[in-house]
């Protein structure tokens, strides 16, 4: 079955409140845009040769509009670490070598053309202000919901003279939301199940119900168990609190390993999992590692709807989730994907274990 989504270009420009440049088709023309904190950003895009990227979930996004990793210089540790623990590494083995300095002193050695940095609330104003004061170009990256998620793709294929590419990513996720919303939008609240998503197992430390992880699992027709909380964009629970949420799904991340089996089987110190009601069915996943992580926002999110629908309602969703993993590395990553790097990503060793991943695997 192929791909039910639309992968091709469009052409001309995508126009945005957030991108006021004229389509330039010449790489070597000057490019404005008014970023994420409404700053004016100009750039010539041929001229950029060192990019660096100071927040973890956008490097790879930025790799995937660039459709290479040559000019990608530094990016956070967290960016690196998955590269090395998923595909990336295999795919662009070139950004296996980037500066995770988090130092401006060492960044600047690099002598970037242009830095991204996260807007507030996940970045400070004085943090971007005191780049600029180098004279190096800073363009304010922000991903709080799908709608500024698509704006920063378009912005970043913008000022890296990638248009095309930032607007076949951003089509894609507009054509996968509308399919999938469709299946799940008239679902009524009590069969939806609750999802609690813990990119830090460990810690305990989940996400608040403001960021655009609760839009992905309400997409895919669950509720976030944290739908409560509304501070920051992480935060630290306690096993009390969980065990009151009593989750009928978890989601485990990517950011320190922990397997459904260490729930099962109540490995983590201090924590007692065997009262929830996901760990006694059997429903604990950790969540697939693609080009990046698909908990946090990223350009492959589409693919963790499937993903994450599949789990949450089978009977309503019949993707085939592998060939449309498939479709989505050869268009857009000119990537062939083996069987066994699907298993790979979709974790299959580890969440076998769990109810109903025989579908995936």
């Amino acid at each position: 079955m192929r791909s039910r989504f639309k992968f091709g270009l469009v052409v001309g420009c995508l126009l945005f409140a957030a991108v006021v440049a004229t389509c330039v088709a010449d790489g070597g023309e000057p490019v404005t845009i008014v970023d994420q904190m409404g700053r004016n950003v100009t750039v010539v895009p041929d001229e950029i040769e060192r990019i660096v990227i100071f927040a973890p979930p956008p490097a790879a996004m930025i790799y995937a509009i660039e459709g290479t990793g040559e000019r990608i210089k530094g990016m956070n540790p967290l960016s690196l670490q998955a590269i090395e623990d998923g595909i990336l590494g295999e795919m662009a083995p070139e950004l296996l070598g980037a500066n995770t300095s988090q130092s401006m002193e060492e960044i600047l050695k690099i002598d970037p053309d242009i830095i991204f940095m996260p807007a507030p609330p996940l970045g400070t104003v004085e943090a971007i202000q005191f780049v600029e004061n180098f004279g190096v170009p800073v363009m304010a990256m922000s991903w709080k919901n799908q709608s500024d998620y698509e704006t920063l793709m378009l912005n970043v294929g913008r000022v890296l003279g990638k248009d095309d590419r930032a607007n076949m990513f951003v089509n894609y996720h507009r054509a996968a939301h509308e399919d999938i919303s469709a299946i799940t939008e008239d679902l009524p609240e009590e069969e939806r199940p609750s999802v609690l998503f813990l990119p830090f197992p460990k810690s305990l430390t989940t996400v608040p119900g403001t960021i655009v992880t609760a839009d992905y699992i309400d997409i895919a027709g669950g509720v976030i168990t944290t739908k409560e909380l509304t501070a920051g964009t992480s935060q630290a629970v306690t096993m009390e609190q969980v065990i009151k949420w009593n989750p009928d799904v978890i989601l485990l991340g990517n950011f320190e390993y922990v397997s459904p089996q260490d729930l099962y089987d109540n490995n983590l110190d201090g924590q007692d999992w065997s009262s929830v009601k996901a760990v006694q069915n059997r429903q604990v996943y950790l969540v697939p590692l693609g080009v990046y992580r698909w908990g946090p926002p990223n350009h492959e999110s589409p693919l963790m709807w499937m993903w994450l629908g599949e789990i949450l309602h089978p009977d309503l969703f019949d993707y085939d989730l592998r060939q449309e993993m498939k479709d989505f590395y050869k268009e857009m990553y000119d990537y062939d994907l083996s069987e066994e790097q699907i298993d790979d990503i979709l974790h299959c060793d580890v969440n076998s274990v769990s109810a109903g991943y025989e579908a995936f695997c």
